[in-house]
């Protein structure tokens, strides 16, 4: 594994009735796949915006296995 893999934070990613649909290996790697602004990604994962094409996104805490 890469330097820049270790240094991704799982994404999850939550449906309108706030249920678990995804866990994305990073931001980037989820914006790439579904065609999605990166940068609307990670301001919703970070709590700066609630939403972002109605789902839920936050960061898994690193805490957690």
């Amino acid at each position: 594994m890469t330097q820049a893999n270790n240094n991704c934070k799982r994404v999850l990613v939550f449906n309108s009735l706030k249920r678990l649909i995804n866990i994305g290996q990073s931001a980037f790697a989820l914006a790439k796949a579904n065609n999605w602004n990166l940068s609307s990604v990670r301001s919703a994962c970070l709590g700066t915006t609630i939403t972002y094409n109605n789902l839920y996104f936050r960061y898994l805490d690193d805490n957690i296995e």
